[in-house]
């Protein structure tokens, strides 16, 4: 089985609406041979191979500069936030013993330590350039490998604890904003094509959650039989023609029913520059409909990228993290009302 791929152009920049994308995620699952998989493994088992991961990984040089915060002892804020920013999922969080995060300073590259499998890679970008993502999440395997005894079948490829991500081990994905597909109740279709050519569509924080900001993230559902290059080259193509359909929706909307466009995007302000009381979700649907205005040059007063900004800053862990304290759902919900009135003041819509 090959296990090399070459890098991707970043189509992401020639759209003419640049917040249709999101970010992208190379994800690398990886076990030790002859160790249990962390579910089947004791609270010991999964301390001892943490310990000896980290040991042997200290040398690697993508790893120099991480940060190990062990599970048990990261507080549920912390946690949160770093589940909210797609560095950590929520099996890892509730791992407890023997779980770990390896991080580097920016953010960008991530090593999880006893989720569902030994070692996930994580590679994360803020443009849909999948292929240097890959560069770097390569890299960073091949060193690994060169540390420690990676289970690999010459048939299968890699081994995982879950059946469908035997072979190349490899989730690739690209989180896009589909807010102009669905004011056109195009959005179905979309996501019955994409279902078709083997495309999985989850909401933003993975399987089983909702679009909040009309978030949706698409991804790889096969690993064995294609290599890591073909791989990240479907699902590139395929992100790519979604983005342009969402672009070419936007558009429509702007020519073709300009007044459900606007009312759109002045429900969204009215209710952020007037709410008392918001929840995040409802917040990331508002956010979502101004930054697509602000793209269109239909919303003044504010930079497109500071809703990018806001988009986590109203996160539930962000915000606690910000305030250097717990707070409760009822308090966030009012501060992050007050936040947004506050944010809007200078917000118009254009005549």
């Amino acid at each position: 089985m090959a296990k090399r791929s070459q890098a991707s152009e970043d189509w992401s920049r020639s759209l003419a609406f640049p917040g249709i994308v999101a970010s992208c995620r190379i994800r690398l699952a990886r076990n030790l041979r002859g160790e249990c998989f962390p579910d089947h493994a004791s609270p010991q088992d999964r301390e001892r191979l943490r310990d000896l991961v980290c040991q042997k990984l200290q040398e690697v040089k993508p790893l120099k500069d991480c940060t190990m915060i062990p599970i048990e002892s990261a507080s549920q804020q912390a946690l949160q936030e770093l589940r909210e920013a797609h560095l950590i999922s929520t099996e890892l969080t509730e791992r407890g013993s023997g779980g770990a995060l390896l991080l580097n300073p920016d953010r960008s590259l991530s090593l999880m330590i006893n989720e569902e499998d030994h070692l996930r890679i994580q590679v994360l970008r803020k443009d849909a350039n999948l292929r240097a993502a890959w560069r770097v999440a390569d890299k960073m395997d091949v060193a690994i490998e060169e540390q420690v005894d990676v289970a690999f079948h010459p048939s299968y490829g890699y081994l995982t604890a879950c059946p469908s991500n035997v072979g190349t081990g490899l989730r690739v994905s690209v989180m896009l904003h589909l807010l102009g597909l669905r004011l056109t109740d195009e959005i179905d279709a979309v996501f019955k094509a994409l279902d078709r050519l083997g495309i999985v569509v989850r909401g933003i924080w993975g399987e089983g959650s909702e679009a909040a900001g009309h978030l949706y993230q698409l991804s790889n559902q096969q690993t064995l039989g294609e290599t890591e290059e073909e791989i990240i080259d479907r699902l590139s193509d395929v992100a790519e023609e979604t983005a342009r359909q969402e672009q070419n929706a936007r558009m429509r909307l702007i020519e073709d029913k300009p007044e459900l466009m606007m009312d759109c995007l002045a429900r969204a302000l009215a209710i952020l520059r007037n709410a008392r009381i918001l929840h995040s979700d409802e917040t990331l649907d508002f956010l979502c409909a101004l930054r697509m205005g602000a793209d269109a040059g239909l919303v003044l007063g504010i930079e497109p990228e500071i809703f990018d900004y806001w988009s986590t800053a109203i996160l539930p862990g962000h915000m606690q993290t910000l305030a250097k304290g717990v707070l409760e759902p009822e308090a966030r919900d009012r501060i992050r009302a007050e936040l947004m009135r506050r944010a809007m003041e200078s917000v118009r819509l254009a005549d």
